[in-house]
This record gives C-alpha cells, sequence and structure tokens, in this order.
C-alpha cells in the first residue's frame, strides 16, 4: 500500500518538484553516506560543518552537470557510467583539497564516502522506477510523436500519465534519436513500425503545430497500414495545463490527414465589400452540408442582413441556431420555401433588396435520383431557373451558383441537371448586362450529406463492412471549408458567365480510403490474407451511370491569378433554353418521364 501511495505522489508531481526531489534525496545521501564512512573509518566524530559544505557543493555540482534532467531517469549503461564518473570524480576532488588542507583520514572518509554515494543514489533511482512504473502493463502502451526541439515538459506529464503507459516517442529531429527523456527513448520516423508491432500499439498521439497534412509522409503511409486511431494536440500548452493527460483530445479523421490545407487567408487579404460586406446576402440551401458553411463564412464578412433559404424546417432551425451564436448583431432572416416557387423567391429578392445570391440548393443524392428524375429536375433545374428568373427581374448583383464536377460529361440524372443549370445561369448572364451571374464547380467534399464518407462512417460505427461498387473507382476530395472560401474567392473574381473549377488536387482511390477509414478507427481489414479481421470491404458493382473517373471539365481549364481557382474555356449552344424550359414544365405537368430524360438528354454539354 505505501510504495502506491509513494509512486502517485511521484507521478501526480510537477518537473520541477521532481528535480527538487532528487536534489534533495542525493544531498541527503551524501551525507550519509560521509558519516558511515567515519564509522567504518573509527572515527567517533565528523565536522558537521565539513560535511554540510561537501553535500551542499554536491548538489549545486550535480545540478549544473544535469545529473536531474532526466528526472527520474534512464537507469541504463550511459547513465550509470556518467553518474559513477560525475560522483567518484566529484569526491575525489575534496579529498584531494582535504588532504592537503585538513588531514589525511578525513580525506580517505571522503573518498570512500564517494564509491557509497554513488551505489546509493544509484539504488535510489532503481527505486523510485519502481514505484512509478510498477503498474505499467496495466495501463494501454502508447507513441508520442511531435515535430517540437524541446518538448521535455510535455514528455515528463505524458510519461506521467494515470491512463496511458508512453512507450516511445518519435521525432523528426535527427540530432535527438536515441536520446533519452523521462527514461523514454527517442525514435525516428522509420522506426514507427516496429515500435507499434513491438508493443501492439493503438493509440498514437501528435504534439505539433502544424497542419496535420504536412505529417511526414513516410510516417502517414505506416499510420494507415496499421489499425491504430491517432489524437491531436494542437498546442504544447494544452498537455501542460490538463490534469488528466490526454483524456480528452480530438481524435483525428481521415479528412484531417488527406484533405488539403485550407487556405485560411483567403477571406482576410481580400476585400468583400462588392459582394458581402454591407450587402443583403441571400444563401440558399442554407441547412445543407455546403450551404451551411457557406452562410457561416458568410456571415463572417458582415453582411447588413443575411436572408437563408430552404425547404427543411429543421435544417433551418440548426443553422440559425448556429450562426446566431457567432454573431448576434446582423440580422438573420430565415425563409422556409423552396426555391422552385417562383412567386414566393421573388417576392423575397424583392422584399429584402437582396444584392448577392449564393445558390447551393439542389438536389444531389446520384443513386437516389436515378430514379426520381421529375423530383431532380423540378428542383435542380426550375428551381435554378426560377430563381435566377426572379434575381434578373429585380435587378441583384451578382449570383454565385454552386455545381459539381458530374456535371463535365454527365451521365447521370444529377450531373445532367447541374449541366442544364450551369447553361441556364449562362444564359440569363447574356440577358443582363448589368448583373454578373456564374458558376463554381468543385468535387467531392469531406463530411458533406450522403457522401462515402458518411456512409463508411457509419457502416463502421456499425461493426458492418464497408461496400465499394468497384476497386478501381477515384473521386476528387476537398474539405467543405476550403471549397467555401474558395468558391467566396471565385465569386469575387468573377465578372459574369464563368464557369470556375476548383483545384481539387489528386484524385484518391475510393478502396484506399475505406482501408484508411478501417484503419483509424483501430479496426482490422477483413479479407483472405485476414480472415479474421474486424471489418471487410464489399464489392458490388459499378451503379447505374457511375464513371470510373469523374474530371473536373470537359473542356480546356485556364488558370487564373488564384492557383487553386481555375476558368474552364466554354463554346457551348445554349439558344433555345426557354423553349426546353417550357417543354420541361409540359412534361412535369403530364408526368412523362421518357419525355423529361429525352429534354435532358438533348441539351448540349
Amino acid at each position: 500500500m505505501l510504495n502506491n501511495h509513494l509512486g502517485k505522489f511521484l507521478k501526480n508531481q510537477s518537473k520541477l518538484n521532481k528535480r527538487l526531489i532528487l536534489i534533495c534525496n542525493d544531498v541527503f545521501l551524501s551525507f550519509v553516506a560521509i558519516m558511515v564512512c567515519s564509522i567504518l573509518f573509527g572515527l567517533n566524530y565528523f565536522p558537521i560543518s565539513l560535511a554540510l559544505i561537501i553535500v551542499s557543493l554536491t548538489g549545486i555540482i550535480f545540478f549544473y552537470r544535469s545529473m536531474h534532467d532526466n528526472v527520474i531517469g534512464n537507469i541504463g549503461l550511459k547513465f550509470i557510467y556518467n553518474s559513477m564518473i560525475l560522483i567518484i570524480s566529484t569526491f575525489s576532488i575534496y579529498s584531494i583539497i582535504v588532504y592537503f588542507t585538513i588531514n589525511a583520514t578525513l580525506s580517505k572518509i571522503i573518498f570512500t564516502s564517494g564509491f557509497i554515494v554513488f551505489f546509493l543514489i544509484l539504488l535510489s533511482r532503481v527505486i523510485a522506477n519502481f514505484l512509478l512504473y510498477q503498474n505499467k502493463n496495466s495501463k494501454e502502451k502508447i507513441i508520442l510523436y511531435t515535430d517540437y526541439k524541446d518538448i521535455s515538459e510535455a514528455i515528463s506529464l505524458a510519461s506521467s500519465s494515470k491512463i496511458f503507459d508512453l512507450v516511445g516517442i518519435i521525432n523528426l529531429q535527427k540530432e535527438n534519436k536515441g536520446r533519452f527523456i523521462d527514461n523514454i527513448k527517442i525514435y525516428g520516423v522509420e522506426d514507427f513500425s516496429t515500435l507499434v508491432e513491438k508493443f501492439n500499439i493503438k493509440k498514437l498521439f501528435i504534439i505539433s503545430n502544424n497542419n496535420i497534412k504536412n505529417l511526414d509522409q513516410s510516417l502517414f503511409n505506416q499510420i494507415i497500414s496499421f489499425p491504430i486511431k491517432v489524437f491531436k494536440i494542437p498546442d504544447m500548452n494544452d498537455i501542460i495545463t490538463k490534469k488528466d493527460n490526454f483524456s480528452d483530445l480530438k481524435h483525428l479523421s481521415l479528412e484531417d490527414f488527406i484533405a488539403r490545407e485550407v487556405n485560411e487567408k483567403v477571406n482576410e487579404s481580400e476585400n468583400f465589400e462588392t459582394i458581402i460586406s454591407g450587402k443583403v446576402v441571400m444563401v440558399t440551401g442554407a441547412g445543407g452540408s455546403i450551404g451551411s458553411i457557406l452562410s457561416q463564412q458568410v456571415l463572417k464578412e458582415k453582411p447588413s442582413k443575411l436572408i437563408l433559404v430552404d425547404n427543411s424546417e429543421i435544417a433551418l432551425f440548426k443553422i440559425i441556431s448556429r450562426l446566431k451564436k457567432l454573431n448576434s448583431t446582423i440580422e438573420i432572416i430565415p425563409r422556409l420555401i423552396n426555391i422552385s416557387d417562383y412567386n414566393a423567391i421573388k417576392s423575397i429578392i424583392k422584399e429584402y433588396k437582396i444584392n448577392t445570391v449564393y445558390h447551393a440548393a439542389a438536389y444531389k443524392h446520384v443513386n437516389i435520383l436515378e430514379n426520381e428524375v421529375k423530383s431532380a429536375i423540378v428542383n435542380n433545374i426550375i428551381g435554378t431557373y426560377n430563381l435566377l428568373l426572379a434575381c434578373n427581374d429585380n435587378g441583384i448583383d451578382k449570383f454565385v451558383m454552386i455545381s459539381t464536377d458530374k456535371a463535365a460529361t454527365p451521365t447521370t440524372i444529377m450531373g445532367k441537371t447541374k449541366k442544364f443549370c450551369e447553361l441556364i445561369v449562362e444564359y440569363f448572364n447574356k440577358q443582363n448586362k448589368n448583373s454578373a451571374f456564374l458558376s463554381v464547380r468543385f468535387g467531392n467534399v469531406f463530411n458533406s450529406s450522403g457522401s462515402v464518407i458518411q456512409i463508411f462512417k457509419e457502416q463502421i460505427e456499425n461493426g458492418e463492412d464497408l461496400t465499394l461498387t468497384d476497386p478501381n473507382v477515384d473521386r476528387f476530395f476537398m474539405s467543405i471549408d476550403e471549397a467555401v472560401k474558395l468558391v467566396i474567392k471565385a465569386s469575387q473574381m468573377g465578372e459574369g458567365g464563368e464557369v470556375f473549377v476548383l483545384d481539387m488536387g489528386t484524385p484518391i482511390k475510393i478502396i484506399d480510403i475505406a482501408k484508411r477509414m478501417i484503419h483509424l478507427s483501430g479496426n482490422t481489414i477483413k479479407n483472405e490474407l485476414n480472415p479474421n479481421g474486424d471489418i471487410g470491404i464489399k464489392i458490388t458493382g459499378l451503379q447505374k451511370g457511375e464513371k470510373m473517373h469523374e474530371i473536373l471539365s470537359e473542356s480546356p481549364i485556364d488558370k487564373t491569378d488564384n492557383p487553386q481557382i481555375m476558368l474552364a474555356t466554354q463554346s457551348r449552344k445554349i439558344d433555345k433554353l426557354e423553349e426546353k424550359i417550357n417543354q420541361l414544365k409540359i412534361h412535369i405537368q403530364n408526368d412523362d418521364l421518357v419525355e423529361l430524360n429525352k429534354v435532358l438528354s438533348s441539351i448540349n454539354i
């Protein structure tokens, strides 16, 4: 019981307190050693004043020679050797000085006591290690990665965790490799796999101020090959200030690892007065995945009013609650309507004298829309047309439509409707010289509703196999934050008629995403080589209209001043568009799905 209490006492001490305890311990043991040697040499009385001078000097020398840097430290061969040299040489110097200034007997006592001090200090370190780490095997083993040079404070706290057993530190600084901090060895990135296998590691903690995207590629490749959960400590102060070490840290997701770094300065360095600041701004589909983040970003630019349009009551309620927490001074007006209702949308634009419209409202689930052609056309095409018509009639400044890479050489109902919407935007831009109408096209975003990422998450949480149509399918991915910020930037750049294309980076195979998500959830992949794994991957076959590889544009892409925003060069016929809209309306009334499909397929794409 006593040793448990002593162990807990030592663990709960700060690094400074631990050092002070060690200094006091070493000074006391030095005094004890001198007294013991006095008795062994038959000396009944050793000068107390001399003993106090010696032990005081010893404490100072040990401190300045970093005798206590390891705190309750490493007792390997290196520590033993360095400690023996320091202690024996220190007491030998004392002995020589006393020999020539006082007498030979006291000199012998001091010299001999140096050896006793060494063994007593070594024994004290062994006991301290036992007290600290006696329950080590009962705690979950973890690895800590950091790109800091000076991490001693954080490591000290990590190694004293009541929850985890820190078995190794991964550090990019080559000069740190092989060192020990608090009896914890520092390794290089190349040692990660060995450590994971040796200690059966299930958790990795990262301490870094850098974006996780900048994580060493070699380490990243090793991480995703193991069933290991990764946690991020964004600031070293977080670990220093948390008394319960590592108990409530952020579990990193796939998005954190493979999403591109968001350009945080895209809005800070620009003047958006012409389209947002001080203007009346409307966002359609404001409660959706893109629309909600877009609404938040628009609010940051301080419009005079923000009009939120959505056909979902609960979605509107959620986004309103979120926005009011961000800014309670700007007037936020929710409107529960469907954009296909021309009279309702026209009334809103006229009533609030809207300047800028961000159009994010759309049905987008590819597989569902294949069987809901009429609903897709009514919402996506007719809704966009009515919205543009109302904007055109009421003289707004700028209209920005959120499009998709599926509009490039579309093969699905969803893609065809979005391509039709892009043509409508171009058409109205040509009709109105006083307003600017444009589209911004990008690929998949992480964590959007109904996305493959969300589906995989739910399947993993339920312990189900992940469903994948084809192992060769790949897609573009981007974070919602980045997409939204670039949309606003593109809207500022646009003069009207453009189809901007966001740089999506390199496409990623969906099967690789599936494997990474399984591993990052702490599970193993079940397959022929590992039949006892946790979660498998089930291939279901390509869906109707599904592409193996998405493209961002069917036409050449030109660069702009922003390397993340490109411009699709268009040469499309958009005449007779009004005629085709009227055809769609007639076929919708007649519920003629065959003719609706014919009109969609007749669009110049």
